[in-house]
């Protein structure tokens, strides 16, 4: 027995939906206090159609998107984790994707300036990487490993380019960025004169 393209044996085709409809269409990606330093910025109408999946929208996280979870994230002693239980609606949760610990030391410096318990920090090494426990670097609450790529290619992250990525409290990503001074600039416009007092 047919019902349009879904047959009673339980096909699901009916459950597909193209990129247009991802995020009911919610985003912030032109707001005052995002910042992407990695996609094209501006308000053509490419870009707006981009951010609702439209024109081939290529997929790629920006800021002012709703942020992806990812599973299998594994920590220091074994145990498991998801991104959802990392965020949280009182504090910033900055994510750093490195492969490299000492490459995220000078962005644990643009942390220390933000007002107290408003931040947390993730490490987040690709898979394969051994880990060490997060205590041992000073500023980093919690660090994972991306045992199933799931983490790195969500938020379209190359393991051979470190990159920043600040999860707001409300679950949208505020800021995508390549180094400190975009870092700083995410915070600013956050905390404003809070910030680096």
């Amino acid at each position: 027995m047919m019902c349009g393209e879904v047959t009673v044996s339980g096909s699901s085709v009916a459950w597909k939906r193209g990129r247009t409809l991802k995020q009911l269409g919610v985003n912030c990606r032109w707001s005052s206090i995002v910042v992407d330093e990695r996609s094209a910025r501006g308000d053509s109408d490419e870009l707006l159609a981009n951010a609702y999946g439209g024109l081939g929208g290529g997929g790629i996280l920006c800021a002012g998107d709703r942020a992806p979870d990812a599973p299998g994230l594994v920590d220091a002693e074994g145990g498991t984790t998801l991104f959802f239980r990392l965020f949280g609606p009182t504090y910033h949760t900055v994510v750093f994707f490195a492969a490299d610990v000492h490459c995220v030391a000078e962005l644990l410096v643009a942390l220390a300036e933000c007002p107290p318990k408003n931040v947390r920090a993730v490490l987040v090494l690709p898979q394969g990487h051994a880990q060490i426990s997060a205590k041992a670097i000073r500023g980093i609450d919690t660090m994972v490993t991306d045992r199933g790529r799931h983490a790195y290619g969500g938020y379209v992250v190359s393991e051979e380019s470190p990159v920043t990525v600040v999860v707001r409290l409300d679950g949208i990503v505020g800021g995508i960025v390549l180094g400190m001074a975009g870092l700083r600039r995410y915070f600013v416009g956050v905390f404003g004169g809070a910030y680096g007092a």
